[in-house]
């Protein structure tokens, strides 16, 4: 689903291989839902806070607002599992233009919620 999904809309996903140590490493602290193979996503936690890392929606499921249920059953899980913070990990930024954030910008902000704005990181090379 994942990668017909990335396919889609041409974005890059990390190799299997990647995914699933990231899944070992975080253990119990991972966890993953989906709903007949159209949409899903994955939370990783750390200190009480539910990260939304992977997310995926085929063009049906996104007709089915899917999406949202997905969101609203990880929500409920993280809930279970202790976590007082759910973190979007990245919205649309001006500093950094990229059109393609728009849409998902808007899901995540229609949960509600605030946005925090860290500094850029910069790098000088010499």
């Amino acid at each position: 689903m994942w990668k017909r999904a990335a396919g889609i809309k041409r974005l890059w996903i990390p190799p299997e291989k990647d995914y699933l140590s990231l899944i070992n490493v975080f253990g119990g602290n991972a966890f993953c839902i989906t709903i007949d193979s159209l949409a899903g996503a994955v939370v990783l936690i750390h200190q009480k806070t539910a990260y939304y890392y992977y997310a995926a929606a085929l063009p049906e499921a996104k007709k089915l607002y899917l999406p949202y249920l997905v969101v609203w059953e990880l929500l409920k899980e993280a809930k279970k599992r202790g976590c007082k913070i759910w973190d979007w990990e990245g919205i649309y930024d001006e500093r950094w233009p990229n059109k393609g954030w728009k849409g998902f910008t808007h899901f995540k902000k229609s949960f509600g919620g605030y946005e925090i704005e860290f500094p850029g990181s910069f790098t000088r090379w010499f």
